[in-house]
């Protein structure tokens, strides 16, 4: 194995245990933005420009591992049901409730919808998200 794989071995090694223990968005990007820069940076005078696609494709999963792993954590973080579990488990009293009622505000703080009297329909960005999404489930046999 080269030093170009010895180097992504040591970024995923370090990614996966920050995704673990850096619980704040924030703090996880960052982290990961260094992560990644860290490793271009390491590997920089070691590419073969002549063929940099190896880099280049390493360089990419990385960015693109680091970003699949933030939406797990917004996944986790958002999840009503893992935090209505933790609710239970520690006996605290319900705020499914209040948590469910945060995501029609969640979803017009994105320009997902709109109100329209007393119901809220789909911007266009709303609907093309959807689109995507419905797209995405059939693709990947998601939806039945």
């Amino acid at each position: 194995m080269d030093a170009l794989s010895w180097y992504g071995i040591a970024a995923l090694a370090v990614l996966a245990p920050a995704f673990y223990f850096v619980r704040k968005i924030p703090a996880y990007l960052a982290l990961c933005v260094l992560l990644v820069a860290a490793f271009a940076a390491a590997t920089w005078r070691s590419v073969n420009w002549a063929e940099p696609s190896a880099w280049i494709v390493t360089l990419v999963g990385l960015m693109l591992c680091a970003f699949g792993l933030l939406i797990v954590r917004v996944m986790l973080i958002r999840s009503v049901s893992l935090l209505l579990l933790a609710e239970i488990k520690a006996g605290l009293p319900g705020t499914t409730d209040e948590r469910l009622r945060d995501r029609p505000r969640d979803m017009r703080a994105f320009g997902l919808i709109r109100p329209s009297g007393e119901r809220s329909v789909l911007t266009g960005f709303g609907s093309a998200i959807g689109a995507l999404v419905a797209g995405l489930y059939a693709l990947f046999g998601i939806a039945k």
